[in-house]
């Protein structure tokens, strides 16, 4: 039976003072940059709609609902891995906490900040390209065999989340920021994610056993890690909210920056309006 294991206190204020830090310099430094950044991250038209951030607070909230009632044994692991997996592919909180460092940094944000990341097609086809040129290069199956493995591999589409979390903590050694480089780099197990979500793993006597990676991870260390996956999102997917909810309380709110201002209201019938005077093409 796997037990659930659940964030320390000391975790949780340690994700909860990181967090907080990181929101507060991005919104000192640049507010017009920090609150653009903030609406990337809902990225929705109206607040009575919901964005895809609630939807998987929503799941959070209920596998941790089930696994510590009705669901138990490996099940319960199963349950916390997808949600892993649920989290990792969700890609607007690594976007905002890398547009968030990046305005620490005294740059502009980015509706997409990891744009110039190889995307998975791309690897697709460059691999196929090189598949055929060695087709007509060499003629031994089995070296041609070992070459493809090879191939796919370094041209995992899966290794995209693993690209931007190495980018994060770069960019989090620029700005003083490297704990949450190192928190992310922590909890991100490719190897993990992968074989979990390609059903390449075996369960046996408390132990995650990988197929492909042909290693082994406790069941105690993976659901601590996805714990503390879960409570990070969880933060700061909270902490936007307090800022989407500070304008509906207010009605307006204008954030200044280096570039200018953005002025983004609550109207009556629920959506937000914003006007603009900026100077930087990104926002």
């Amino acid at each position: 039976m796997t037990d659930i294991i659940l964030p320390s206190k000391e975790d949780k204020e340690q994700i909860d003072n990181l967090v907080s830090s990181l929101f507060t310099q991005a919104k000192e430094k640049d507010a017009a940059e920090y609150i653009a950044s903030v609406k990337y991250f809902f990225d929705m038209i109206s607040l009575h709609l919901k964005s895809p951030n609630d939807e998987l607070g929503e799941t959070i909230n209920q596998v941790f609902e089930l696994t510590q009632s009705t669901i138990t044994g490996n099940f319960s692991f199963k349950l916390f891995s997808y949600l892993y997996v649920q989290i990792f592919e969700s890609e607007n909180w690594l976007d905002l906490s890398f547009n968030l460092l990046s305005i620490i940094n005294g740059q502009c944000c980015n509706r997409k900040p990891f744009k110039k990341i190889i995307t998975s097609e791309n690897k697709l086809n460059a691999r196929m390209e090189i598949e055929r040129i060695l087709k007509k290069t060499i003629s031994n199956d089995d070296q041609i065999e070992q070459i493809r493995v090879n191939i796919n591999r370094v041209s995992n589409p899966y290794t995209v989340v693993q690209e931007k979390i190495n980018k994060i903590a770069q960019l989090s050694r620029q700005v003083n920021f490297e704990s949450l480089g190192k928190l992310l780099k922590k909890l991100y197990v490719n190897d993990y994610r992968n074989d979990f979500i390609h059903s390449n793993y075996v369960i046996y006597k408390g132990f995650f056993n990988l197929v492909k990676a042909q290693k082994n991870i406790s069941l105690e260390a993976l659901m601590n890690i996805t714990s503390l996956t879960a409570y990070l999102f969880i933060v700061i997917a909270g902490k936007a909210n307090d800022e989407i909810e500070k304008i509906q309380t207010n009605g307006s709110l204008e954030y200044k920056g280096k570039c200018g201002s953005i002025t983004v209201s609550f109207l009556s019938d629920g959506t937000l309006e914003q006007k603009s005077a900026m100077l930087c093409e990104n926002i």
